[in-house]
């Protein structure tokens, strides 16, 4: 009776190691006594990592649990709006470098014209299925009336600020 319970308390040991190990937690599988840092290394990293789920947690109680406060205008500064204006336009060169590198990998295989079709297809069934989705997005948009009530309620709304 006391040996099953040693040996399911060795597999139940060498489990919860396994799982330890393949959920990213540094080295507590091969720790031993000879690397007692790579223990610390490990203790550290799951406090750093309880600290950051914190701060973490935070945010998402700001965002979903506390109360709504006045919306804030986005104020974006000149030298953030060029540095978004070439990152897109990087954006835009990495994606036909990467069409044309996958376009050069299926010509390998594939006679030159077929691979750059097959990326091209590619490309449109990808703009085809975003043209559906805001589409659909589209038609399912607040009705014209539903706006005008809107409009009517924030200029209520501001009249009566005024007003105060």
């Amino acid at each position: 009776m006391l040996s099953g319970y040693c040996c399911a308390s060795r597999a139940a040991i060498a489990l919860s190691s396994a799982f330890a190990d393949a959920s990213g937690t540094p080295g507590l599988r091969r720790a031993t006594a000879s690397k007692l840092w790579l223990v610390r290394l490990a203790v550290l990293a799951v406090l750093m990592s309880v600290v950051s789920l914190y701060y973490y947690i935070r945010f998402i109680r700001a965002m979903y649990i506390e109360s709504e406060t006045e919306p804030q205008p986005v104020i974006i500064a000149p030298p953030l709006r060029v540095a978004l204006g070439v990152a897109a336009v990087l954006v835009l060169y990495a994606l036909g470098f990467g069409a044309a590198a996958g376009a050069v990998g299926l010509a390998i295989v594939l006679p030159t014209w077929a691979a750059v079709l097959i990326v091209g297809a590619v490309f449109a069934a990808a703009a085809g299925v975003v043209f559906l989705t805001g589409r659909k997005a589209m038609r399912t948009a607040p009705k014209v009336e539903q706006t005008r009530e809107t409009l009517k309620e924030d200029v209520r709304w501001a009249k009566q600020q005024i007003a105060r």
